[in-house]
């Protein structure tokens, strides 16, 4: 078992060529990942930078990179890969200055690929996933994993695609019965009911657990001191007797809603939908937070519109 209690933390961006490491500054962060169709994002305050330095990072603007790493000592890693796409200039108070970083995963690929070629009849789900993947690539998203058992019936008649990668990923995850992300400039598919492969996160008070999960319409919320291996998709096991259950509604109205509160998984094992890190680097906050549902469970409606808008970035 890790010892929690030793942070490490560490901030570069920039270039291949040209990166500045802003480690040893203070800087505070908030990272969102979510396994539904759309890019993780970063918000990241950094604290009385050179002018030099701000200057340098608003020049990267839409083009530079940063690579965000947390955790702590012997549970270390990227919680966050992306590419600039804001940085403004401030201040806190009299003192104290920053600029703040607004960082996309993916997102140039997202709203900018187009997809624009022609397939042969007898094409199927993996191949039009393939040809919005080619159309990404530009834009420095590559493939990350996806499962061997997407649905194979052929099409009987050729394909134009010409548009949107972004919505011809849609329309193809979505006639296989799953979802797509990108994560660390990677494109993942992960079928409904289905997840990550990799070790399960296990999560008591001895192993990071804060305070006592919760039952809430859009899933079972959790946190933990932040933890790296945390990623949407993946699975955690928490002990369901920990777990603070959802005061069912008597009204009328209320009544409907009853329907939609996520069931418990009978061994406590439960797939992260979002995931979102916080910390400061000279400051108390340094947690994970998840939304979860059970591993048979499908994504709760009252989840869908959170992570359309981004709520919480």
């Amino acid at each position: 078992m890790t010892q929690q209690w030793i942070r490490k933390a560490s901030l570069i961006i920039g270039s291949e060529s040209d990166a500045l490491d802003l480690s040893g500054l203070h800087f505070r962060f908030s990272v969102q990942q979510q396994d539904i169709q759309t890019p993780n994002s970063a918000d990241i305050r950094v604290y009385n930078v050179s002018e030099a330095t701000a200057k340098r990072a608003r020049d990267w603007v839409e083009g530079g990179e940063v690579l965000l790493q947390a955790g702590y000592d012997g549970n270390f890693g990227t919680i966050f890969r992306g590419t600039i796409i804001q940085v403004r200039v401030g201040k806190e108070n009299a003192t104290d200055s920053y600029i703040d970083i607004t960082a996309g995963d993916g997102d140039r690929g997202y709203t900018a690929a187009v997809v624009n070629k022609s397939l042969a009849a007898g094409s199927v789900i993996k191949d039009h996933i393939a040809a919005s993947l080619e159309a990404m690539g530009p834009y420095g998203v590559t493939r990350g994993w996806m499962p061997d058992d997407l649905p194979e019936k052929p099409l009987p008649r050729g394909k134009v695609m010409f548009g949107m990668a972004r919505s011809f990923l849609e329309d193809a995850t979505r006639g296989a019965d799953a979802d797509w992300t990108i994560h660390n400039g990677e494109l993942t598919v992960i079928a409904n009911q289905a997840y990550l492969p990799g070790d399960v996160v296990v999560l008591t008070s001895a192993t990071g657990l804060v305070g006592m999960p919760e039952q809430q319409i859009d899933g079972i919320t959790i946190r933990s001191l932040l933890n790296p291996a945390i990623v949407a998709g993946r699975v955690v096991q928490i002990n369901n007797k920990s777990i603070q259950e959802y005061r069912l509604a008597i009204d009328v109205a209320g009544i409907a809603r009853n329907g939609l509160i996520p069931k418990m998984d009978n061994d406590g094992f439960y797939r992260s939908i979002v995931v979102n890190h916080s910390g400061d680097t000279r400051g108390q906050e340094w947690y994970t937070d998840i939304i979860a549902v059970g591993l048979r469970e499908p994504i709760t409606v009252g989840l869908i519109p959170r992570i359309v808008i981004k709520e919480g970035v």
